[in-house]
């Protein structure tokens, strides 16, 4: 029975490997896509536009758009998570991964509104003749 040469295994073992960081990296990223969701449907379920929010937690509005853009690296820090819970009541673990047991019922209520809305389809608006 031939063995593999060494040089082989090598190549295999690092082809794994690249693989592997490869899905942990578009797995990361779509954790963050879904972040960026989140934080973009609590202003929304709020009807606030940035500024206001921005103001309420005390940051920039710059650092606010990052947190929403999609394919952004920057997130929010752990302090972060907590004055966007502190100030409007989100968890902050359904901000960070969906979980949504300590979720408030209005508050549901208002993020089902808001994707609702999201949801609902555009119309154009009439024409008068």
């Amino acid at each position: 029975m031939d063995l593999p040469k060494a040089n082989h295994l090598g190549m295999n073992i690092r082809k794994s490997q690249n693989e592997c960081k490869n899905k942990m990296d578009r797995t990361k990223q779509e954790s963050k896509d879904a972040v960026a969701a989140r934080i973009r449907l609590i202003r929304r379920a709020l009807g606030y536009p940035q500024a206001k929010v921005c103001k309420i937690i005390g940051v920039a509005i710059p650092t606010w758009s990052n947190w929403e853009a999609p394919h952004v690296r920057r997130m929010p820090t752990a302090k972060q998570f907590a004055a966007l819970e502190y100030a409007f009541g989100f968890p902050r673990e359904w901000i960070q991964s969906g979980i949504a047991t300590r979720m408030p019922r209005k508050l549901s209520q208002k993020l089902q509104d808001a994707l609702d809305e999201l949801e609902a389809p555009q119309t154009a608006p009439e024409t008068l003749n």
